[in-house]
């Protein structure tokens, strides 16, 4: 079961209801990753697109799981506000989902150890996704830093 989450609501919904949405369900899956988990900060969603041996790409050796999720993304709340994503595009093969996006958001008060309160940011970047039973198993993902610090820093 998949969560859909609209009106700060969350309805659940079977992946017949993807099909109808013209999007696979690995993609959906990640569309929920970045639009709802990110943009949103909706931590609900982690135990239902989490895989429970989640791995965070080769530089986070040893962190696995939903949990870790969790407390990562939950401190974006305090850091960022007025997020926009959008998802420019998805390449699917197999149970690998790669996508790209532009990401912005405004900073509450500092961000990248830059002090830049109601300052807003924009980044471009891809991730690879690896999903496994239905669910995010692996993460491994790229994004243009320079512009952050670049937006952050006038």
């Amino acid at each position: 079961m998949i969560t859909k989450c609209s009106n700060n609501k969350i309805d659940k919904f079977d992946k017949s209801y993807i099909a109808m949405m013209s999007l696979s369900p690995n993609k959906e899956i990640t569309r929920l990753w970045f639009e709802e988990l990110i943009g949103n900060n909706n931590l609900e969603l982690v135990h239902e697109i989490v895989h429970n041996e989640y791995r965070d790409g080769p530089f986070h050796k040893g962190i696995t799981g939903p949990e870790f999720i969790k407390n990562k993304f939950s401190g974006f709340a305090n850091l960022i506000q007025n997020t926009q994503i959008e998802i420019k595009s998805y390449v699917e093969e197999d149970d690998k989902v790669v996508l790209h996006y532009v990401f912005s958001a405004e900073v509450i008060d500092s961000f990248m150890g830059i002090k830049a309160p109601g300052k807003r940011f924009t980044q471009e970047g891809v991730t690879f996704f690896t999903i496994k039973d239905g669910k995010i198993f692996y993460t491994w993902g790229t994004y243009d830093r320079k512009s952050i610090i670049d937006d952050l820093s006038t």
